[in-house]
């Protein structure tokens, strides 16, 4: 069984990426009290979530083995993302969300710049963490791979400004050495075997010369 990569075409900034049972991506979630997947409908029938916002009230996860503990950090225990960081001493940390339901940049930046010992110091994401209830993370533990968050100590943003998951392409066809993040399964196993489902997502492309993204299973993309 082949899992599912999530892969770049281009140079895109992500900014909000809702996996649901049709694929759905949002640049921007209202901080509303009810959360996206508060919704019934979507609850039952998302079968993966991603986002750099909090989508349920009520964090749903498996428990999660948090990564080696860094000093001065402490892992959330209601995580978005994995980061690990390139200043030294390198590590990971789980880091989750503010009240606001915002993923918590402020811990990001203090993080990924060691406290400020290295403000030039870059975020990579190694697990994004699924909020469906299903835990289908998706993750990526080869460094040159795995999409960025922070680059030489600035969050990455869209051109509106909007908090951004950047990745990109390799520049080849192949695309072997583009950043992708991957699942534990099949990508027809999402939509129900294939015979049902679909995908819709929104994207900021970097570049005027933007291709498509999109998933596959090594052999085939959607």
């Amino acid at each position: 069984m082949k899992p599912t990569s999530f892969k770049s075409v281009w140079l895109l900034n992500q900014v909000t990426l809702l996996l649901l049972f049709f694929f759905v991506a949002f640049f921007a979630v209202p901080a509303f009290a009810q959360k996206l997947l508060d919704v019934g409908e979507l609850t039952a029938t998302s079968t993966a979530a991603y986002s750099v916002r909090q989508l349920k009230t009520t964090y749903d996860h498996a428990a999660i083995t948090p990564p080696a503990a860094v000093t001065g950090f402490t892992n959330s225990i209601t995580p978005l993302v994995r980061i690990r960081r390139t200043a030294a001493p390198t590590g990971e940390l789980d880091i989750g969300y503010l009240a606001s339901g915002e993923l918590d940049t402020v811990t990001l930046k203090s993080f990924v710049s060691n406290n400020g010992a290295t403000p030039t110091a870059s975020g990579f994401i190694s697990v994004w963490y699924d909020q469906s209830g299903r835990s289908r993370d998706v993750a990526q533990a080869t460094a040159a791979n795995q999409p960025r968050i922070v680059n030489v100590g600035i969050v990455e943003r869209s051109l509106s400004g909007k908090l951004s998951i950047r990745f990109i392409r390799d520049g080849g066809n192949t695309y072997a050495g583009s950043t992708q993040l991957t699942l534990s399964v099949r990508a027809d196993s999402l939509f129900l075997g294939g015979i049902t489902g679909s995908a819709l997502s929104v994207f900021e492309a970097s570049s005027g010369n933007a291709s498509a993204w999109g998933f596959g299973d090594g052999v085939n993309r959607w």
